[in-house]
């Protein structure tokens, strides 16, 4: 099932039910062992951690303490992950690179760093370490599984209320942050923070109707475009050319202007507010099969007392 909550499952099952099938995809990933698919299935395995992570955070106050340990192995795990995964990423922003300024002299220059990140991706795929990481972060998912039906949630969206605004609250200090200086520090943490509330949007995403609009896509891209970012400044480190790095420079600048002006309308409103509003659509969403019902019930009643008449 999609990373959503169901009109027709209570918060804990749903949550348990999520919380399960992420585990579940990211072992089933992370038992790939065909070098050749092993960069989609760690890349597979790194979202679902990524997910996982950020559901523990919406319900940390309903966790407490347990929710710091949570996150903590599976913070380690994913770091741990992006080992194998980083070679790849960075081949990938090298080929976008090629491929946006395939006109410009100073893109001959991107064969060595392309040369580079193949041999570290090789590398990364026969590593033995990175392999034995792989095999430990099946346990530690294992530990996670079991320990579910021991999370303490509320029935309530009430009970979540706190986290989202906590997520949001974040973000918008992290805007704030990132648009007073837009180093690459600061938009890396941006970034994450985006990525929260992207899986908040997404976790909840059934409950935008009726003509309002959900901001999953918004989020969606500004996630991409910050993470391009983060590459691009990697990347650079990485560069010896002065032509390479000023078209490392340019293509950093368009995502980062991009990226504030998005970050600017989607963290518009006061976390109050933001928690408010969610907490509105979402009574507004479970009452629609009651609403739908009496409907129904209605016409029928309606539709008899004609008939008899």
């Amino acid at each position: 099932m999609p990373f959503r909550l169901s009109q027709d499952e209570s918060i804990p099952r749903g949550i348990r039910r999520i919380a399960r099938e992420e585990i579940d995809a990211a072992i089933e990933n992370l038992r790939i062992k065909l070098p050749a698919k092993r960069d989609v299935a760690v890349h597979d395995a790194r979202k679902s951690l990524k997910k996982l992570r950020s559901l523990i955070r919406m319900i940390s106050p309903c966790l407490g303490d347990a929710a710091k340990k949570e996150n903590a192995a599976l913070r380690e795990l994913g770091r741990a992950l992006s080992r194998m995964r980083d070679a790849a990423a960075m081949l990938e922003t090298v080929n976008l690179l090629g491929k946006k300024y395939k006109r410009e002299p100073a893109a001959r220059d991107l064969a060595e760093l392309r040369s580079l990140f193949v041999k570290r991706r090789a590398d990364a795929r026969s590593d033995s370490e990175a392999i034995a990481t792989t095999e430990a972060g099946v346990t530690t998912l294992r530990g996670l599984r079991r320990r579910l039906n021991n999370w303490s949630l509320g029935a309530g969206v009430d009970a979540m209320e706190p986290g989202f605004k906590r997520i949001y609250s974040r973000g918008r200090k992290a805007y704030s942050r990132a648009e007073k200086n837009a180093n690459p520090e600061n938009l890396h943490e941006l970034r994450k923070r985006v990525k929260d509330y992207w899986y908040q949007v997404r976790l909840l995403e059934s409950i935008w109707q009726n003509g309002s609009k959900s901001p999953e896509k918004e989020l969606r891209e500004l996630q991409e475009w910050l993470g391009e970012a983060h590459n691009l400044a990697v990347l650079r480190e990485e560069t010896t050319t002065g032509g390479l790095t000023a078209l490392i420079n340019d293509y950093e600048k368009e995502l980062c202007e991009k990226s504030l002006a998005a970050a600017s309308k989607l963290y518009d409103l006061r976390p109050a507010d933001q928690v408010r509003q969610i907490a509105q659509l979402w009574e507004a969403w479970r009452d629609e099969p009651a609403r739908k019902g009496a409907k129904a019930a209605t016409a029928t009643h309606v539709g008899k007392s004609l008939s008899a008449a």
